[in-house]
């Protein structure tokens, strides 16, 4: 009749208690003089257990485990082996140190596109943890930085995070844990322009508004993004058509290779 009771579930790397109780064959509570061996078999290697006999048949068996998971609870009282009882062990709190991010989103972006990157969300121990309180915000503060926590894969309480940039330019990315900033916050982001979107393109130059006959006149175009961001590299081709009343002329661009998409003559 003897038995393990009152087996509530226990955290990563906190004290937690159990009772076991000796009695007769009737169920009666009895006094045991020979030694109560008392073990969990489980996640963790090393387990600290100690039993505090309260000289009544109740003995109170404290524990401290750091691996979450399902346990075996395993007593001998008397010589006799009892029957195992089950003990669940929770991940402790979410640690700000022990939960790593990974993710080209944590580095580098392109304006109009989602960017991403993940948390394996973790405890102090290193056990996998549901995540709450994920946010992040980015200095300088960008209004149409926005982002959203997608979705939680699996066991690993992996967490995808993303985030929808619209302006070009470096960034500190701060994520937070609840009020904790995650260990190597903030990260540098380098948000650069997205594809070429002709229309916005701008045209500058005094070439655009007048020209001398017999010289050499030039302007330049600004390639720029659907959110009007300049953008940084080459390679496009750009036509300079010209027309008077005699003619139409069309005129190559030269690529600068810069976001200077061509200084056209």
């Amino acid at each position: 009749q003897s038995r393990v009771s009152a087996t509530n579930a226990g955290t990563a790397g906190q004290d937690g208690t159990f009772v076991l109780e000796a009695r007769d064959a009737y169920g009666n509570l009895k006094f045991v003089q020979d030694n109560v061996l008392v073990s969990l078999v489980g996640p963790s290697i090393t387990t600290n257990v100690r039993v505090q006999d309260n000289l009544n048949g109740i003995y109170t068996v404290s524990y401290r485990v750091t691996a979450s998971g399902q346990y075996s609870i395993q007593c001998n009282i008397a010589s006799v082996q009892l029957r195992p009882a089950a003990l669940t062990v929770l991940p402790g709190v979410m640690s700000s140190i022990a939960t790593v991010a990974e993710g080209s989103g944590l580095s580098e972006a392109l304006a109009g596109e989602q960017a991403e990157f993940r948390l394996s969300i973790r405890d102090a121990f290193g056990n996998s943890q549901q995540a709450s309180g994920v946010k992040i915000y980015t200095r300088p503060r960008n209004t149409t930085f926005t982002s959203s926590v997608q979705s939680v894969l699996g066991a690993s309480q992996q967490v995808i995070v993303s985030y929808l940039p619209t302006v070009s330019g470096e960034y500190k990315l701060h994520i937070m844990l609840g009020v904790q900033a995650l260990k190597n916050s903030p990260w540098t982001v380098d948000v650069k322009a997205g594809s070429l979107t002709p229309a916005l393109c701008l045209v500058d130059g005094k070439g655009i508004r007048e020209a001398t006959a017999g010289d050499l006149a030039t302007f330049v175009i600004r390639a720029r993004d659907q959110y009007s961001n300049q953008l940084s590299y080459g390679g496009f081709s750009f036509v300079a058509v010209t027309q008077d009343a005699k003619a139409r002329r069309r005129q190559s661009c030269t690529d600068m290779g810069t976001g200077e998409i061509g200084r056209a003559s």
